[in-house]
């Protein structure tokens, strides 16, 4: 290695540790997921209501989010929820490990397994739990600084577990909430009825499909379609990637 490619590479660490320090580690994002966050940010509503296709990083997003608030803030407080406890191993942890991997070691936070929380050496905790089992519960009481409900149109007693367990942990603390998924199966699930629809009729929903995926190509996408019997009119293609609502096999009005 010369000593000008050396230079280079020593500034591009020095940057990314800059970026760690301020809690700034956007461009761990991709061109769509900057544009949520963009809404996110413009927003600024105590809640905020994502429905996206799938595979275009919705929950690396999130725990993107939730990484910033436990850097920027020393001793702030995440709650994340998903459907189900052993999504916490199986999707979210996977997702921190890789955001981890150019972290500086005195920022890198551990996971304490029996709690299922990241502790920071700042303060800050992220703590996680699935809505099954009544595991939601764990994250009663306290305060935070942002709770997060990913795959929300999938998580029992949605309405409950936002309305009287996570809300009031940000009443003092000017916290804001993310509720992000693709649209439940059934039309009457809380996510639906309760979260998605005001939202769309506020003209706040932020949405984007299987169409506004950076990461596949066209050929990707009628591979996609091709998988489904009725192609792009089949509701279960136009649920999970064109984020429709579906009412029974057909698409609600």
């Amino acid at each position: 290695m010369t000593q000008t490619q050396n230079k280079v590479s020593l500034t591009a660490k020095d940057a990314i540790r800059e970026l760690w320090s301020r809690g700034r580690i956007e461009y761990k994002l991709h061109p769509v997921q900057q544009k949520m966050l963009a809404s996110y940010i413009s927003q600024n509503n105590k809640t905020t209501v994502i429905s996206c296709a799938r595979r275009l990083g919705k929950s690396y997003l999130l725990c993107v989010l939730a990484v910033e608030k436990c850097i920027q803030q020393p001793m702030a407080i995440v709650k994340y929820i998903c459907p189900t406890k052993k999504q916490v191993k199986t999707v979210v942890q996977p997702i921190m490990d890789e955001i981890f991997k150019d972290c500086p070691p005195e920022m890198k936070p551990e996971f304490k397994y029996n709690d299922y929380m990241y502790v920071f050496p700042n303060g800050s905790q992220i703590q996680l739990a699935g809505t099954d089992g009544g595991h939601h519960e764990s994250l009663r009481g306290g305060k935070s600084d942002l709770w997060i409900v990913d795959e929300a149109g999938f998580c029992d007693e949605l309405k409950y577990v936002v309305r009287s367990i996570l809300a009031p942990t940000a009443l003092t603390t000017g916290g804001r909430g993310i509720i992000a998924s693709t649209p439940s199966k059934s039309t009457d699930h809380d996510f639906i009825e309760h979260f998605l629809k005001p939202a769309e009729f506020k003209e706040e929903l932020i949405k984007y499909t299987i169409h506004d995926n950076p990461l596949i190509t066209k050929k990707d996408i009628q591979d996609v379609i091709d998988d489904f019997p009725l192609g792009e009119k089949d509701p279960e293609f136009r649920r999970e990637y064109l984020c429709e609502v579906i009412n029974g096999g057909d698409l609600s009005i």
